[in-house]
């Protein structure tokens, strides 16, 4: 055991000489096992350690564990920080008791206490976890399970299978506790362990071995398509704001499915989703818009987040409340905040620059900014008769969610203005007069 491990540190370079490294013992097999081969190599390694230990508080019997790794801590000569959960959860107990834990390993390396922090996953562990993720749709780096190394966490247990755990402890009569929760079907970890794990091993022996090799053979060209993928977001990236991205479907639709997935997830992970949350699923669902081309639709993704194809591009971007532009009359000077942009009116200068500009005196009134409504019209000057407002910002592939939070400069259901699109004839500055206004609907 001392050697697997010691071998499986210097495979993946875990530990540089002269590292603290704190061994996380719960009083298990697996974290036993480790603390007691890392103190045999850590002689040779030129690495002091040191334990901790997090008591859930979850099972009656969590209070006689941590009593448990006190002793052995005591009996090895070694120095021990321990920290009891003050309000254990009471729901979603292993994602949050995980979250709990790795916050007190955080606390402890930023105290200084230690350089490193050596966690005891298994293979067995590590395979459980790959089959968990590609349960729930994800993609390849969710199936390659749980890294060896990941920051400052350290598992050199991760090439070693948990029953060779179990006979060298007892070959060297070393004691350890039995948690009994892991003896039950509750969760979907133990029912991978005790049904799905023997099963596979009944059709072949070394299942476990076969499933851990083909993880990390995923996981390896998982990171090759990665680079692909973040090569072709940069070309399809149209415009990104850190809060929603636009990206060019044409340029996505000449990518392989594969990578075209994980184009979408890097995109969508740079405006702040948390990618653990989303599945295969959702990857299909993206796809399916832009393979698609079905524009104006969209769909919802975890965490808030959206899907929309239109004739900007395929925007991804948090949902959020509408910022809805209250109507208002037209005035000059005039300014309005709304979704990201201000509606200004100020008195033109004659020196041009971006927007409109319009006879005020021309200017009905009653008119009023607001944002569309059903029945808007505008008069084009080459045509006779009315354009629908609708069909009028279709031609022109005006984004579907551009289109309900600009505001229109409006006279009843005439449309007198669309920033950047329309100007009404009747309202337009045709000579060289005074009293002019300049429109402006730009972004803050």
């Amino acid at each position: 055991m001392p050697a697997s491990v010691k071998s499986t540190i210097c495979k993946y370079r875990m530990i540089k000489p002269g590292q603290r490294v704190c061994v996380a013992v719960s009083g298990g097999p697996d974290s036993t096992a480790l603390l007691h081969a890392m103190i045999k190599i850590a002689p040779e390694l030129s690495i002091k350690i040191n334990v901790c230990h997090f008591d859930h508080a979850i099972r009656p019997e969590s209070a006689s564990d941590s009593e448990f790794v006190n002793s052995a801590a005591k009996t090895l000569g070694l120095e021990l920080i321990s920290e009891r959960d003050p309000c254990p959860p009471e729901r979603s107990i292993q994602a949050l008791a995980r979250e709990r834990r790795y916050s007190f390993f955080e606390r402890l390396v930023k105290s200084g206490y230690a350089d490193l922090v050596a966690t005891a996953h298994t293979m067995d562990d590590s395979v459980e976890t790959s089959i968990m993720w590609m349960l729930r749709g994800a993609g390849p780096s969710a199936f390659g399970g749980t890294p060896p190394v990941r920051g400052v966490y350290i598992r050199p247990l991760i090439e070693t299978r948990k029953k060779d755990v179990v006979t060298w402890l007892e070959g060297q009569g070393i004691g350890h506790v039995h948690d009994k929760s892991n003896d039950t079907d509750k969760y979907l970890r133990n029912r991978i362990r005790r049904n799905v794990i023997p099963a596979l091993e009944r059709e072949a022996p070394e299942a476990v071995e076969a499933i851990s090799r083909l993880a990390g053979m995923v996981k390896d060209q998982g990171v090759v398509v990665g680079q692909i993928a973040r090569r072709n977001l940069e070309s399809a990236m149209i415009e990104s704001s850190g809060e929603s991205a636009v990206i060019d479907p044409a340029i996505v639709r000449s990518s392989p499915e594969s990578v075209r997935k994980l184009m979408y997830r890097a995109a969508l992970g740079s405006i702040g989703l948390d990618l653990s949350r989303m599945t295969m699923k959702h990857a299909d669902a993206v796809d399916h818009l832009v393979t698609r081309s079905t524009l104006g639709k969209s769909v919802n993704l975890p965490y808030g987040f959206t899907a929309r194809i239109d004739h900007a591009g395929l925007t991804l971007a948090r949902k959020r409340p509408e910022d809805h532009f209250e109507d208002a009359p037209f005035t000059c000077p005039f300014e309005r905040h709304a979704s990201g942009h201000v509606l200004k009116v100020s008195v033109a200068d004659g020196t041009g620059g971006k927007g409109e500009t319009v006879f005020i005196q021309k200017v009905p009134d009653g008119a009023l900014f607001r944002t569309r409504r059903p029945g808007d019209y505008l008069r084009l000057s080459n045509t006779a008769g009315r354009k629908k407002l609708k069909s009028f910002l279709i031609d022109r592939k005006t984004p579907s969610g551009t289109r309900n939070q600009m505001p229109l400069l409006a006279d009843g259901s005439e449309i007198l203005w669309v920033p950047g699109l329309y100007l009404a004839p009747s309202i337009a500055v045709t000579a060289d007069v005074e009293n002019t206004a300049r429109l402006q609907w730009v972004k803050e």
